[in-house]
């Protein structure tokens, strides 16, 4: 199919702001010695969609995590590594390997995820947090009609109200693959989107993610997360599906670890 043909896709406009949103990261701003991690940072990673915050200049985050799907009807769980580096306050880079799991039938390919994101924190002096970035994807093995890559830009907002002792966050991505041989554009790309709300008691953080894939499935996704230390988390979470296609039982299980910049 041809890109023309494609731009005609019904969300083919978000592809444009969110290119508009990215091509800003190049741009100075006065923004850019703020620090992206703030102290009332209440969880550090969600469990499905993505937060504004990057790691802090010379800080490591690695990232252990099970999605679990308790049906042989659907697609697999996958077991991931992830790490996430900050460059400066702003910036970061990050690497996920994900590794299909509990499968049933022929294997699946592993995929590797790469991806920058740039934060800008307290816009204007306000209570609001902007993220951008995009995530590179590819399988690492697999039968040849899986697509090779996946080109992904993301543009998150969100806002700490009550003291910090809520997090409110919302974003939108765009995943675009090249066209398999017999495929159509429905199968090459879509919209993706997802709000969610935090809250803190204690140690503890009590999580809700809203999210939609990019062929229409909608879950909700009840979590919480205890949070040992301000480096270390660990999350449950079990998403429900909203949509007849999305309508399968989940468990999703997050470690986090952090090795701050001036350990």
């Amino acid at each position: 199919m041809s890109v023309i043909k494609r731009l005609r896709h019904p969300a083919a406009w978000t592809i444009a702001v969110l290119a508009t949103a990215f091509a800003t990261l190049i741009m100075p701003s006065v923004d850019a010695q703020i620090p992206s991690a703030t102290p009332d940072q209440l969880i550090q990673e969600a469990f499905r969609g993505e937060l504004v915050y990057t790691q802090e200049a010379g800080e490591v985050q690695l990232t252990l995590g099970s999605d679990v799907t308790r049906s042989r009807l659907q697609a697999p769980g996958t077991l991931s590594v992830g790490a996430e580096y900050g460059i400066t306050a702003a910036w970061q880079v990050s690497v996920e390997w994900q590794v299909p799991a509990f499968a049933y039938g022929a294997a699946l390919p592993s995929t590797l995820t790469a991806g920058v994101k740039r934060a800008w924190m307290h816009l204007g002096g306000s209570g609001l947090d902007l993220a951008g970035g995009v995530d590179l994807s590819f399988p690492l093995a697999g039968p040849a009609r899986v697509p090779s890559t996946e080109v992904e830009p993301f543009v998150v907002l969100a806002a700490n109200p009550a003291g910090g002792a809520l997090h409110l966050f919302a974003g939108v991505s765009f995943g675009v693959q090249p066209l398999p041989g017999e495929g159509n554009v429905e199968e090459a790309s879509g919209l993706v989107w997802h709000a969610g709300i935090i809250a803190r008691a204690a140690q503890l953080r009590f999580v809700a993610e809203l999210d939609r894939e990019r062929h229409g499935e909608m879950s909700l996704t009840p979590g919480v997360v205890w949070r040992g230390s301000s480096a270390f988390q660990i999350g449950i979470a079990a998403p429900v599906g909203l949509t007849d296609a999305g309508n399968r039982p989940q468990l999703i299980a997050k470690v986090t670890y952090e090795f701050h910049g001036n350990d």
